[in-house]
């Protein structure tokens, strides 16, 4: 369904990481992320690279529930994700 991804703060259930393995991803979390664990963004990480993929990971500290602000100044991300062309099956 997706060309590419930047979750910021995911949770999702890794189990199905083998489902999304083929999307380019960058995931974005603060360590002391209030209402979503770090620990989800960490596992999908492991989880995605356990199937084989690449994903690439930016943790930050001190930014909070406001990790979305950072992630989307990171330099060259949205030229990266709308670069992303969707690859039919």
């Amino acid at each position: 369904m997706f060309a590419a991804a930047a979750p910021v703060c995911w949770t999702v259930d890794s189990a199905k990481a083998d489902r999304i393995a083929r999307v380019p991803i960058r995931i974005f979390h603060d360590v002391k992320e209030p209402l979503m664990l770090v620990r989800n963004s960490r596992d999908m990480y492991d989880a995605l690279k356990k199937v084989g993929d690449n994903p690439k990971y930016t943790e930050y500290k001190g930014v909070k529930h406001n990790s979305w602000d950072k992630a989307c100044a990171t330099e060259k991300l949205w030229e990266w994700l709308f670069a992303r062309k969707r690859k039919d099956k």
